[in-house]
């Protein structure tokens, strides 16, 4: 299936909207390229031509990202939207050489899928047509192929398989001539014209800007990361490595900026426990650029930890290492203080029992201050391929509340929440694991058991109105059931013999 030529034309705008960029008329003139070049071979659809042409890059709309990532992204966005022929050009289209691009193991998930997908596939027509096409389109206008071929080696660098990809482009392009009866350039707009203009390769407003403040080795900005977030993360590959850089708006407070610095100077830095940052040239570990704060850091080899057993109690127990780290003072801009609740949900049902939960609450400010994360989970770290555990995502990092710190999963994370039916379930399994990480044989006594817990109650709580109104009575919901586990959990916890 496809969508019409309207539909098409509006899904570029909008992703033209998402991600701006060169590429959106680069898509356009693909698609012209296509449709004229098949309107002129016995046999083929130029509508179909057309459509497939504008789309092929219609990954792009995720934001700034390489090749593998832009192919697979554009596949799963058709797929969805059920254009299973425009899915299958989103993954052939960058792939001259099909399965012979890939004569090594795919380490991504991306580029595993598309070695899947290419190596069941045999490339017709339209495949090599937007292959050819992808090659003759620039956002200008049309080239030659040679000239394309030296633009896009000033971007992206000369890389294995290049040569064996500009043979085969040639042969589409002698194949789809001897079928045309003229040359594919006769039917080009304007060709002589603009295969002459040379303008300068574009890059990403604003990441370039920053990436020029570290001075690496000719940088090529990769994947970006958490899209929907707000803040830029892009991997950045150089010959000597791969670094990540953040950007955050420059409406992020500048204190809270250096304070996140601090925090990844102190545990990654200082302790192998976070991403390293890496000094800009001015000897500054962030810069102010193009609207945005930028540090960059460490690319960390690894995986994301997950939501086991096993990857919890390795959790746990660098939960507590981190926590008997000696020597930081920056307190962390979590509040520790329950008053600010008080004057939550005056007008809920619940208001009475939610005032009384306030009341059997302890002054956390008052108990055990350490080095916290604030946000302690599998989705805020990862596993090194040497196996070490690392925090990521150090917002709100410093000196706070270890119970605070510690209770944050166990009602945010070990309830298990179906929005559909609302049935919850308590994973006890990881409940149980964590805190045998983090105790160890030492065990834990219930009065430390139950400040964990008490932690538990008000990281929820503070976290009640985050989702906009909606979602309160679910978290109500959630928190009460959540509280409902505590003495089951300690029943068995008392009976393992290992905690």
């Amino acid at each position: 299936m496809l969508p019409t030529v309207e539909e098409a034309l509006k899904e570029l705008e909008t992703a033209g909207q998402m991600n701006p960029g060169p590429w959106v008329k680069h898509s356009m003139n693909t698609g012209l390229a296509a449709r004229n070049i098949a309107e002129n071979v016995p046999g083929m659809d130029a509508q179909k031509a057309y459509i497939v042409g504008l789309l092929h890059d219609i990954g792009r709309r995720f934001g700034v990202t390489d090749i593998p990532t832009h192919v697979y992204d554009g596949y799963r966005y058709c797929m969805e939207k059920g254009w299973d022929e425009a899915a299958r050009i989103c993954m052939t289209h960058s792939y001259l050489l099909m399965s012979d691009e890939f004569n090594y193991e795919p380490k991504t998930e991306a580029e595993q899928a598309i070695k899947a997908y290419i190596a069941g596939c045999e490339a017709d027509d339209y495949d090599r047509l937007i292959q050819l096409c992808d090659s003759l389109a620039v956002d200008y206008g049309f080239v030659i192929l040679e000239k394309r071929f030296v633009d896009v080696t000033r971007r992206y660098g000369i890389m294995e398989g290049y040569i064996k990809g500009w043979e085969v482009a040639f042969a589409i392009k002698e194949n789809f001539e001897s079928r045309m009866g003229c040359s594919i350039y006769d039917v080009l707009p304007d060709i002589g014209r603009t295969t002459l203009l040379t303008p300068k390769p574009w890059k990403p407003t604003g990441i370039e800007g920053a990436l020029k403040h570290w001075g690496l080795n000719a940088p090529r900005i990769g994947e970006q990361f958490n899209k929907d977030s707000g803040r830029l993360i892009y991997k950045i590959t150089t010959a000597s490595g791969d670094y990540l850089l953040k950007g955050l708006p420059d409406s992020t407070p500048e204190d809270t900026v250096a304070g996140n610095v601090k925090a990844h100077l102190f545990l990654g830095n200082g302790h192998g426990m976070a991403p390293k940052l890496y000094p800009a040239k001015s000897g500054e570990y962030y810069v102010k650029d193009s609207g945005h704060w930028f540090y960059l850091m460490e690319f960390i080899d690894g995986r994301q930890m997950e939501e086991t057993p096993e990857d919890e109690y390795k959790l746990g127990q660098a939960t507590r290492k981190m926590h008997a780290l000696q020597g930081y003072s920056e307190p962390s801009p979590m509040t520790q203080s329950k008053d600010r609740y008080y004057t939550w949900f005056r007008g809920k049902e619940f208001v009475k029992e939610f005032d009384a939960i306030l009341d059997a609450l302890p002054d956390f400010s008052k108990l055990d201050q350490c080095f916290v994360h604030t946000d302690i989970g599998p989705h805020n770290a990862m596993i090194r391929t040497d196996g070490d555990v690392v925090f990521i995502d150090l917002d709100d990092s410093g000196i706070g509340s270890r119970y605070l710190d510690l209770g944050w999963p166990f009602i945010m994370q070990f309830v298990d929440f179906n929005d559909e039916t609302e049935e919850m379930t308590y994973r006890f399994d990881l409940a149980k694991s964590f805190l045998r990480g983090y105790y160890g044989s030492d065990g834990i006594s219930r009065e430390e058991y139950d400040l964990v817990f008490q932690g538990a109650v008000q990281m929820h709580i503070s976290y009640m109105q985050a989702y906009g109104p909606y979602a309160v009575d679910s978290l109500w919901k959630i928190l009460r059931f959540g509280m409902d586990q505590r003495q089951m959990l300690w029943n068995m916890i008392h009976e393992d013999e290992t905690l």
